[in-house]
């Protein structure tokens, strides 16, 4: 892979597959509770070797072999309730599941960053669980109680979460991602030497993992009112961009001329949402014609 951009791109090696054995238990129907029409019930997510992840969802009428999976990822606030309430308005007659987990600020504070490192690029003490395939795990779970037949599933994050998404579409390595919104992200991951969090420097992606990321359909959506200045104290965002509407509008034409300068294929899309500021509810409706549009 060649050197990219101002900074130049990081130096993408050999892909290096991590086998990891878990044991895993999901437990259902702990609670439930109605809105709208639909139930959301809450469940917890265990690893034998990480800890617990909760988990709120919420069930079609009938699943078949057409539902859809669809991960709705919260941000700083850890509401993962209040994010799946947003979005049951948008999905009361499709037939979907929707789930909406919570990485807590105990067992995982760094989630935005999938524990890979902390939010100025400090690496975390060993041992520090990492969440690369988190999302992967719950479906393979959900899936069998379920007994779905779909072997995609969709992502939506917004602010953190957006974070959470676009590192995930990275460093996941799931070929069953469909599609992936990235809603008001606080900063983004670029292709160059940056440490990461903020770029790919000392960090291991070869031509076809990358590849794998820009031919996903992605829509990476910014409120036109999500101006505030935030990260003052934070070097590495700060260098993308005054605020939230200024970084997302930075990141997406550098991919932009990332990928044409390597001639890769490129699905992503890029779109400022009117009238909308740092809200999830606004997001949501601007993102639910991307994300359900085919169900």
């Amino acid at each position: 892979m060649k050197m990219i951009g101002k900074e130049g791109c990081a130096n993408l090696l050999k892909n290096m597959k991590i086998i990891r054995i878990f044991t895993i238990a999901f437990f259902f129907l702990l609670l439930s509770f109605n809105f709208s029409g639909r139930e959301i019930h809450q469940s917890t997510f265990i690893y034998a070797d990480k800890p617990d992840i909760e988990v709120f969802y919420s069930l079609p009428e009938e699943v078949n072999d057409e539902t859809m999976l669809l991960f709705i990822i919260h941000g700083a606030s850890r509401t993962a309730e209040g994010y799946l309430e947003d979005f049951l308005p948008h999905i009361q007659e499709k037939n979907l599941i929707a789930v909406a987990p919570k990485f807590s600020k105990e067992s995982y504070p760094h989630y935005a960053f999938l524990n890979r490192s902390a939010i100025d690029g400090k690496k975390l003490p060993a041992g520090t669980p990492n969440i690369d395939n988190a999302l992967g795990d719950i479906f393979e779970i959900i899936s069998s109680k379920y007994n779905i037949r779909n072997d995609k599933y969709r992502i939506y994050g917004h602010s953190g979460g957006a974070q959470f998404v676009q590192r995930y579409l990275l460093f996941s390595n799931d070929l069953r991602i469909d599609k992936a919104v990235l809603a008001n992200a606080g900063f983004y991951t670029f292709m160059n030497q940056n440490l990461y969090p903020y770029g790919l420097r000392d960090i291991d992606l070869d031509d076809e993992e990358i590849k794998r990321v820009l031919r996903t359909k992605v829509a990476l959506y910014v409120g036109e009112n999500d101006t505030e200045r935030n990260f003052r104290n934070l070097k590495g965002a700060r260098a993308q961009g005054k605020n939230r509407l200024v970084r997302g509008e930075t990141f997406f034409l550098n991919l932009v001329a990332y990928a044409e300068e390597l001639k890769m294929p490129f699905r992503w899309q890029y779109q400022i949402i009117k009238n909308v500021g740092h809200d999830n509810a606004g997001m949501a409706s601007g993102a639910a014609y991307f994300i359900l549009e085919d169900l």
